[in-house]
């Protein structure tokens, strides 16, 4: 079971008026079921395609066969078609197909409700070097090495502590040159995957 980690940001910037770049990012951030469905969606999707889309598949397939069985009794002139086999994979590629939909709008808001930490504001630092998360149960700080990976999108970004886990960062809880500044940490430190 994959298991996202502590969350991401809202208000307030410090600047080192010495330099010309933003040293701190500092943000407090209540999640929403709908960030969670977002990471969950661009996590399956771009970090697994194909496994994230094996259900479908099978759906397919089963769908096609059971099509393909159909269109052997019609062409053999049948006077009924009794085929239970071919009508079972067609009603089964449908269901399998409806249920890999419901997954895939669904999961982030099953998840939301299945961590009630996630209903708290958390609080992130960002700089250069590390990242510090502080809530009610999480008081954490990493240095960027210490995440095995990150995949950066338009709409959200997210860090890999292992394969199974991720901490989020959504877009729109930052200003554009704030989210431009936490990809460029980020790319400068991780293995960056950056899908369309």
């Amino acid at each position: 079971m994959l298991r996202l980690l502590s969350p991401v940001l809202n208000r307030g910037i410090t600047f080192n008026q010495s330099k010309p770049y933003m040293e701190t990012i500092e943000k407090t951030i209540q999640f929403t079921p709908d960030d969670l469905q977002l990471a969950y969606s661009v996590h399956y999707r771009k970090a697994y395609p194909l496994r994230s889309r094996m259900l479908l598949i099978v759906g397919g397939i089963s769908f096609l066969i059971g099509l393909f069985l159909l269109a052997v009794q019609f062409y053999s002139r049948a006077t009924t078609y009794t085929n239970w086999a071919a009508w079972f994979l067609l009603c089964y590629g449908v269901l399998i197909a409806l249920l890999y939909f419901y997954n895939l709008r669904s999961i982030g808001k099953r998840m939301y409700n299945k961590m009630p930490d996630f209903k708290k504001p958390f609080h992130y630092t960002f700089t250069a070097e590390r990242i510090e998360v502080k809530s009610e149960n999480v008081n954490s700080q990493n240095n960027w090495e210490f995440y095995q990976s990150a995949m950066i999108t338009p709409l959200v970004t997210m860090i890999y502590p292992n394969k199974f886990r991720f901490s989020m960062f959504p877009k729109h809880y930052f200003t554009d040159e704030e989210y431009e500044t936490l990809r460029q940490w980020i790319k400068a430190k991780i293995k960056t995957k950056e899908p369309k």
